[in-house]
């Protein structure tokens, strides 16, 4: 069986589990956001939706967020839980809520979150790093409130479980950004003579931001390699065609 799978029969001792180090009541609904970025562009969200231990697939969301927010994570992790909250009434709240990142991730969502909300309901999971200390070679669980990260066993299945929740986000953002890059490249082959190599060194250059490259002049176009004025100017006028 593939890590951090539970069947409904092995989810009440996991929730118990989970009840008894996070001290919450057993959760039954357990939610993970992830943030991901394309170097500071494209910043989008992912909340992934466990019931009883099992993905929910459809209760998973995506959420673009506002091009000012840049790679700035804490406040892309504030933006997008305040819209979870917003939304809670209609897509229900999670028994517990679990952050991809650390304190700083946990800190940026307090401001939206209700003075009455449990604080122990929402958690941050900073992923183990090898090679940057003991501390950061295990996974840490960070709880408001608490001076020190909650450390989990290896390989108990409440561990095991948070690190799949937490990957399952990670993935789900993930597949979001790569279907946006199909696109840009779907944009760019339609050009004729733009193959793949012209195509990576264009979404290289404008760092996958088509507006960008739509403003930019044709002579700049022609220092990018095997691209002349001629191609540049068709490449610009296609791109004035297709982008709003």
């Amino acid at each position: 069986a593939r890590k951090g799978v539970l069947t409904s029969a092995q989810w009440p001792e996991v929730s118990k589990r989970l009840a008894e180090r996070l001290h919450i009541p057993p959760p039954r609904v357990v939610d993970c956001v992830d943030i991901s970025h394309l170097q500071g562009k494209e910043t989008v969200a992912s909340k992934v939706r466990f019931i009883e231990g099992r993905p929910e697939p459809a209760q998973w969301r995506r959420f673009l967020l506002a091009e000012e927010v840049g790679n700035n994570d804490f406040l892309a992790m504030e933006q997008v839980v305040g819209r979870i909250f917003a939304r809670a009434s209609e897509e229900g709240m999670a028994d517990l809520l679990v952050l991809d990142g650390g304190p700083g991730q946990l800190s940026s969502v307090w401001k939206v979150l209700s003075p009455n909300h449990p604080r122990r309901s929402v958690v941050a999971l900073a992923k183990a790093r090898k090679g940057r200390g003991a501390l950061q070679a295990e996974e840490r669980i960070y709880i408001r409130g608490e001076p020190d990260p909650l450390i989990l066993d290896p390989q108990t299945p409440e561990r095991l479980f948070l690190e799949r929740i937490r990957n399952e986000a990670h993935r789900f953002a993930i597949t979001y950004h790569r279907k946006k890059r199909e696109n840009l490249r779907f944009v760019l082959e339609q050009v004729p003579g733009v193959g793949p190599a012209k195509r990576k060194a264009l979404l290289d250059f404008c760092k996958g931001d088509l507006t960008a490259l739509k403003e930019t002049s044709a002579q700049t176009l022609t220092d990018l390699k095997g691209i002349g004025l001629a191609l540049a100017e068709d490449i610009l006028a296609h791109l004035q065609r297709v982008l709003p």
